[in-house]
């Protein structure tokens, strides 16, 4: 007898089944992990690959995200205007709001590889905010 479950049970996501996502920003490639169609998922996140030569523009969600690095060397921009350089295994946090207001810039001649994640009922993806000016992180 197959086991009955009320609940989605583990899922195994295979590389093959990350699912493209246009681009919000120029000079990227998302794939994703989990999102909307994953039973159960109460996250939504994926692998950002940014051009070489790149930046990410600045922007901020209404829920905090984590960055992992998995690939390349950076900078990582904050909306006091700070540059902290990232590399291979650096782990970035942005806040919700305003003040957690992001970007990168890759200064490498390979891609950087960002994995990303945030809380998100039902796996959908949250708002992007994009900051067009300082003023805008106020």
């Amino acid at each position: 007898m197959t086991p009955q479950h009320d609940s989605p049970i583990t899922t195994v996501i295979a590389p093959a089944d990350h699912l493209a996502r246009a681009p919000y920003f120029d000079h990227t490639a998302v794939g994703l992990i989990l999102h909307h169609s994953i039973p159960g998922a109460g996250m939504y996140g994926g692998i950002l690959s940014l051009e070489a030569h790149s930046q990410l523009a600045m922007h901020w969600h209404e829920v905090g995200e984590v960055q992992y690095i998995l690939q390349g060397q950076g900078m990582a921009l904050d909306v006091a205007g700070n540059q902290r350089p990232v590399a291979t295994g650096t782990t970035v946090y942005s806040p919700p709001g305003r003040n957690g207001a992001h970007g990168f810039v890759n200064t490498e001649a390979e891609p950087l590889r960002i994995l990303f994640f945030y809380p998100a009922p039902g796996g959908m993806a949250p708002t992007v905010h994009v900051v067009e000016s300082r003023d805008d992180t106020a």
